[in-house]
């Protein structure tokens, strides 16, 4: 498929022309690390080529740009269905579509190899975008083997350790916390006791 893809694919003065490439779940019988990899040639290969796919794989949906994903339901319209376009929200974009493919937290959560807790929404982009660019320099691996959760505040973050280590016991699972009062004192504090089994 991919060496049909390469070969097909619009070059020269046919660069820029629309050239569209349907397919239909590229992850049948595929594990999770070849799918990884076609999803990766597959978004290098739509730099020149339009691809258009529908998939029921998690790691197909691209996470990079939300906006590239689209969601169909089937509508009752009559005697027959018909497929509706679902308006993604912008807080939570992937949500819809993480409820359309049925993964749970859990189900992904085990999916990573650490699972780092931080404060805040802007912490998250900054951790992610930080652990691409290493990854960018030193290929390791994929950066998706850590999850990088925002919980909203040093209070919650503890929390968020308990109720995960119980749900997640595949990660491993790692706290940052910012260097200011509540990083320091409520939140350390918190951390030490859900560890100790007291919080």
């Amino acid at each position: 498929m991919l060496r049909i893809l390469r070969n097909t694919a619009p070059r020269g003065i046919f660069r820029k022309r629309l050239f569209l490439w349907n397919i239909e779940e590229p992850e049948t019988f595929l594990h999770p690390p070849a799918q990884r990899k076609l999803a990766e040639l597959l978004h290098d290969q739509s730099k020149n080529t339009q691809i258009l796919l529908t998939t029921h794989s998690p790691i197909f949906v691209d996470r990079r740009n939300p906006k590239a994903n689209v969601l169909f339901r089937r509508e009752r319209s009559g005697e027959y269905y018909t497929p509706k376009r679902v308006k993604l929200p912008t807080d939570d974009s992937l949500r819809p579509i993480r409820v359309s493919l049925g993964t749970s937290l859990a189900d992904s959560l085990a999916l990573h190899g650490a699972v780092v807790l931080i404060e805040g929404q802007s912490d998250r982009t900054i951790f992610t975008r930080a652990l691409e660019r290493l990854y960018e320099q030193k290929p390791y691996g994929s950066p998706d083997i850590v999850a990088f959760i925002s919980c909203h505040g040093a209070s919650q973050e503890a929390t968020s350790f308990s109720i995960l280590k119980s749900w997640s016991p595949l990660s491993r699972l790692g706290v940052v916390f910012d260097y200011d009062k509540a990083g320091r004192d409520d939140g350390a504090r918190r951390l030490r006791n859900a560890v100790e089994g007291e919080d």
